[in-house]
């Protein structure tokens, strides 16, 4: 395992079988790169008390369907769900299965939709999502306000199950 504090040296670091994490060192956003594999990071995290770990998502790697949705108002998971599996239907021909973390408040709607789905790599699951946005506009689907559609970057960072923020007590959390 190693730490950096960039990524570049992380990215640089980690080759082709090992994973980046980040952690959050402080509310300004300053963070610490971690480059292991996944079994080396689960010992890390599971010892560590306070948990603002993110999971790069590299640009050169296949990646799950993954949406991040955000709103001040009520969303209907459920629906949601079942539209993105008509969707992968109707392009692929397979639902995908649907893991939904929740990290709302009573302030703001916020969940995570990872999916069983694998993708090429994070560019290919924006186009995705951005076909399925085309599709829930064109039917004036309400929960189509809530999709952050900008989030399919370059090596971005997908918080992970059971972190919070930097100062946040919004715990990331399986929904059930």
């Amino acid at each position: 395992m190693n730490t950096h504090h960039l990524l570049r040296p992380a990215l640089d670091d980690a080759g082709t079988t090992k994973l980046i994490f980040a952690r959050d060192l402080n509310k300004t956003g300053t963070k610490e790169f971690m480059v292991a594999h996944m079994e080396t990071f689960q010992t890390i995290y599971a010892s560590t008390s306070r948990k603002h770990w993110y999971e790069c998502l590299r640009e050169d790697r296949p990646s799950r369907l993954f949406l991040d949705v955000e709103s001040a108002s009520a969303v209907d998971v459920d629906a949601l769900v079942q539209y993105l599996q008509k969707c992968s239907r109707a392009m692929f021909g397979i639902d995908g299965s649907f893991q939904v973390l929740d990290a709302c408040s009573d302030q703001k709607t916020s969940y995570h939709f990872i999916s069983s789905l694998v993708f090429k790599n994070v560019y290919h699951v924006g186009a995705f999502v951005r076909r399925v946005l085309l599709a829930m506009h064109a039917e004036n689907t309400p929960e189509r306000h809530a999709i952050d559609h900008a989030v399919y970057t370059r090596n971005r960072l997908f918080r992970i199950k059971g972190s919070t923020k930097f100062g946040s007590d919004r715990t990331l959390l399986h929904e059930k």
